[in-house]
Parts: structure tokens; C-alpha cells; sequence
């Protein structure tokens, strides 16, 4: 990830949870991935890009257990600080970014990533990562914008990617080396874009297994 964005995200951090529509759009991503991908509660998940982990927390019921993977540090320092004042054992941070990091040598039975892949330049880089991080058959589950006319951010937070076009995002991820791949609308945001003007971006949920 860019350092422009570790530098924005660091300074937003300690007020991320408050933007507004984030918390219900993470409740509608999470729900959709329940469905989507039928997590298991003997599943090792990591969710990439995990901000302060609303994501994470959400799907924790779920699974067995949550690694919640970003590259801001102060993103995660809040993370921690809710797993220390609830005494989660089943979840752990750690600081990762796959452009630049080794792929960890751990292995998981799915990988999320929320609205994070447009930040990232090298998309078939970092989604081929993720096919070597999952076991045989693990699920990989990439939530992000619909295509979008580059008003969704701010100059403060720039982006590689207005978005994707999800029929050429899903053609990506099978040449990958992953099969039953599927798009379904995960949510719907309605916020104060970068021109002032109050627009909807639709949020797909892509869903593949490792093949």
C-alpha cells in the first residue's frame, strides 16, 4: 500500500470507527460473507486490511479464530485495544503488507478483505499472494466498490482504483486458481463524495475457492 494512504490511515485511525455509515456498511459486508462464503467455527480466517478490526469482531462468532492483517500501525494499535479491554484469546493483530512483506508462513481456511483492494496498485500480485496463504479448497472473499467516477475519495486519501468492474475483477481471481466464483451486492453506501454531492456506491462481495 502506498505510503500516502499508511500516513492517512495512521491519522485517521483514532477516529475511524465514527466516520459516518461505516459501522452498518461492515455489518452488511459481514453478514454477506456469512452467507456467501458458509463459515465454519473450526476456520482460521485473516482479515486483510482490518482498519480497527469492525470487520473482524463481527465474523469472530463465526470462525475459530480471527488474524486481523493491516499496514497501519495505529489502525491496528485501536484494533488492540479492544481486544485487550474484552479479553479476546481467539484474535491477533499483526502488521503486514504484502507488497513489500514476505507472504506469512501461516495458512487459513478464508481470507477477507474489505474495501481495501482499491488502495492496493498490483491487485493480481497481491490476490495470487493470497491463493498461496489458503489451504486447499479456503475461500476468498474480496468486498470493494463497483466501478466509480473517482469521487468516492478525497485527494488525502488517494486510490489506485475508481473501483472495479466486477465481470474483469472475477476473471482476475479464476485465472488466479480459483474456481465457483460468484458477485453478489454486499452493501449499499450513501455518503458526501469528494465534489460534495450525496451519491451511492455499491459494494460487491466476490467469493472464490481455491482450486
Amino acid at each position: 500500500m502506498q505510503k500516502e494512504n499508511m500516513s492517512y490511515f495512521d491519522e485517521l485511525a483514532s477516529n475511524y470507527d465514527t466516520l459516518p455509515g461505516l459501522v452498518n456498511e461492515k455489518r452488511n459486508i459481514g453478514n454477506s460473507i456469512i452467507k456467501e462464503a458458509s463459515l465454519a467455527t473450526d476456520w482460521d480466517i485473516m482479515d486483510y486490511g482490518c482498519g480497527t478490526g469492525l470487520l473482524s469482531l463481527y465474523l469472530l462468532p463465526h470462525v475459530q479464530s480471527v488474524t486481523g492483517a493491516d499496514s497501519s500501525e495505529q489502525m491496528l494499535d485501536e484494533f488492540q485495544k479492544k481486544i485487550d479491554s474484552n479479553k479476546i484469546e481467539s484474535i491477533k493483530t499483526v502488521k503486514l503488507d504484502l507488497s513489500i512483506d514476505p507472504i506469512p508462513k501461516e495458512r487459513y481456511h478464508a481470507i477477507v478483505i474489505s474495501m481495501a483492494l482499491h488502495h492496493v496498485a498490483n491487485t493480481e500480485k497481491l490476490i495470487s499472494q493470497f491463493h498461496q496463504m489458503l489451504h486447499p479448497q479456503g475461500v476468498l472473499c474480496i468486498a470493494d466498490l463497483d466501478t466509480e467516477p473517482g469521487t468516492f475519495h478525497s485527494e488525502a486519501s488517494p486510490a489506485f482504483h475508481n473501483g472495479f468492474d466486477r465481470k474483469d475483477l472475477i476473471n482476475q481471481v479464476n485465472n488466479i486458481g480459483f474456481c465457483n466464483t460468484k458477485a453478489t451486492l454486499a452493501a449499499n453506501l450513501n455518503k458526501q463524495d469528494s465534489d460534495d454531492v450525496k451519491r451511492d456506491y455499491p459494494i460487491f462481495l466476490i467469493t472464490g475457492r481455491k482450486s
